[in-house]
């Protein structure tokens, strides 16, 4: 089983739409609708269930198929568009973790076979980067003690996903490779599992991961390889990309009755040979600025109040008084790498600041005119 890691949107996923979604769940995959082209150029809608008859050669076996009509809002599924069997699937929930990781996925038939019969292939694991994440779920790298811990990593086992606290240690570094030192199963209370081993291929992925040194956070996404035959198990590291590291905003000033001004510190990150550089605004890195009205709210483009380029700081305005406003800010490189950090900022401006603020502009403009006539009135 080769699965690919690919970070996507939420929004490009269809996540909330009334697409519906093919299902994984005790071995079967159900698949509400695919689309079959037929030889008059229309379009027949199906819904078929596929149970899966070995978990390593992933092949799966047709055992309903029925034609529907499409009443369902959507299609979930494609066939046949390059003149074979082969089905195409954008989105899979994994069981046990909902709303958090799905794969997409491809059907090919097996010729020959009676019933139908097809094998999984091109497995890739969708990761939402716009999710609520927890940074305690994130891989923390200590290098006095060179131990990286992963909180939550998932295995799959027989279709199931199982979750694991796990350890490595560094041991050498050409080219670097980690011991296993602990994994312990747990289990988790929240969607938030963000570490995947695929035991078929020995890879691990990790989307976030975090080094701090003296002054400075460091964030990265990860990949290893299990090294073939060792025992503890060793794993080499064959994949890192550098993230930006948010770390926050530093000051909200309000300026009237809706408006704030946000100041935030530039983003770090390290480079791919290995140097630490604080990013600034000349480096094309992009801000994107959120807004909700409750805590720890999921960003999305309906939550989205602006994107900032080459700069550390927005007036944010058409807030409302009297409402506490939520405001998230993800930092974005030049690469399209997105930063991991969900620091929510709670913004209030009090209903009376508008009284407040009229009052002191109709004491101001009364002053004027007071000085004004004083100025003619001794001329």
């Amino acid at each position: 089983m080769t699965v690919i890691a690919a970070p996507v949107l939420a929004n490009e996923m269809g996540n909330g739409s009334e697409i519906p979604q093919a299902t994984f769940d005790a071995g079967t995959i159900h698949i509400p609708t695919i689309d079959v082209p037929d030889s008059r150029g229309g379009i027949n809608v199906y819904e078929a269930e596929l149970k899966l008859l070995s978990d390593e050669s992933l092949t799966l076996e047709l055992i309903t198929l029925d034609q529907i009509t499409d009443e369902v809002g959507g299609v979930h599924g494609t066939c046949c568009t390059d003149g074979s069997n082969t089905v195409i699937l954008p989105e899979i929930p994994l069981p046990n973790q909902p709303g958090d990781h799905s794969v997409s996925a491809t059907l090919v038939p097996i010729a020959g076979t009676l019933p139908l019969q097809f094998r999984l292939t091109n497995l890739t694991l969708n990761i939402d980067t716009r999710k609520n994440i927890s940074i305690e779920n994130y891989a923390d790298y200590d290098p006095e003690t060179k131990i990286l811990r992963i909180p939550v990593v998932d295995i799959p086992d027989a279709g199931v996903i199982k979750s694991h606290r796990a350890a490595l240690k560094w041991i050498k570094g050409k080219p670097p490779t980690f011991e296993l030192i602990e994994l312990k199963p747990i289990k988790v209370d929240n969607e938030n599992s963000h570490a995947l081993y695929d035991p078929h291929t020995q890879t691990a992925y990790l989307p976030g991961a975090y080094l701090k040194e003296i002054g400075q956070t460091l964030s990265f996404r990860v990949a290893f390889s299990q090294v073939a035959g060792s025992n503890p198990a060793q794993f080499t590291l064959t994949g890192i990309t550098p993230l930006p590291y948010f770390s926050g905003i530093t000051e909200s000033k309000p300026n009237t009755d809706n408006s704030v001004k946000l100041t935030w510190l530039p983003i770090s990150e390290i480079s791919a040979k290995g140097k630490k550089q604080a990013t600034n605004a000349n480096n094309l890195i992009t801000y994107e600025v959120y807004v909700g009205q409750t805590l720890n709210f999921t960003p999305n483009n309906d939550s989205l109040q602006a994107t900032v380029s080459g700069a550390t700081e927005y007036e944010l305005t058409g807030l409302v008084p009297g409402i506490t406003n939520y405001i998230l800010i993800i930092a974005i490189d030049n690469q399209g790498n997105r930063s991991l950090e969900r620091d929510y900022h709670a913004i209030l401006i009090p209903a009376a600041m508008l009284l407040c603020l009229s009052q002191i502009a109709s004491s101001i403009f009364t002053i004027a005119i007071r000085i004004n006539l004083l100025n003619v009135k001794f001329r």
